[in-house]
């Protein structure tokens, strides 16, 4: 009998090839996010109209412009006379007829909660006598650069019922009392010095009989 042989062997599938591998992929980073820094709220301006000699309660006229600011407040001695006002506005507060200096103030508030702030000085006389009374009517000072440590400052004014106007620097007398037009232009005597700080240029107005009225400007780096 014959036998068939059968062939032994394997028979192999298809072949496969590996799959090719996907190039890896960097999970994507987002820039970090910066928070702007607040806005700092500045006083651009600040003015005081006041008479210095007074027989009757003495109302003050204040007025300002800021940057930066959501709201301002009127301040008589560090104490806050009227609040919730506009970063720029004006306001009258009323100072008692006694002899003193009084400290008026405004303060600028931004959305962030940070301040800035502006003193004047008042000086105030109580004065019986019924004599009439000067006036400052009207006060533009017009600052230029440093030169050295100083800043020169040149004002404009009109005055009425005096005979007799000069200037004073933060409260001291600048300059001789018989030099100045009682209307007119003419520099502040020495400057404003160049230190980082503000300053109050004032005009002063006074007649024979001692009365005098005074307008303020605020002039230099203001206070932050």
């Amino acid at each position: 009998m014959l036998l068939a042989a059968c062939g032994g062997g394997t028979n192999s599938g298809p072949s496969t090839s590996p799959a090719p591998s996907s190039p890896s992929v960097s999970p994507s980073v987002s820039p970090a996010q910066t928070t702007p820094p607040p806005l700092v709220p500045t006083v651009d301006d600040f003015s005081v109209d006041y008479s210095v000699h007074c027989r009757d309660a003495v109302p003050v006229a204040v007025s300002w412009t800021s940057s930066n600011a959501k709201s301002a407040a009127v301040t008589v001695d560090n104490v806050t006379q009227d609040s919730g006002l506009p970063p720029n506005g004006n306001d009258t507060v009323t100072l008692d007829c006694v002899t003193a200096s009084h400290q008026i103030g405004v303060v600028v508030t931004a959305a962030s909660g940070a301040r800035a702030s502006v003193v004047h000085t008042a000086r105030i006389i109580a004065d019986p006598t019924p004599t009439p009374m000067p006036d400052v009517l009207t006060l533009t000072v017009n600052p230029s650069h440093c030169v050295d440590t100083s800043m020169p400052v040149q004002a404009t004014y009109t005055t009425v019922g005096a005979t007799v106007v000069w200037f004073e620097l933060d409260g001291g007398v600048v300059g001789g009392k018989d030099d100045l037009p009682l209307s007119g232009t003419a520099d502040v005597p020495g400057g404003v010095p160049c230190d980082g700080n503000s300053h109050q240029v004032a005009l002063v107005a006074s007649n024979d009989q001692g009365n005098s009225a005074q307008q303020s400007r605020t002039v230099g780096e203001l206070l932050q």
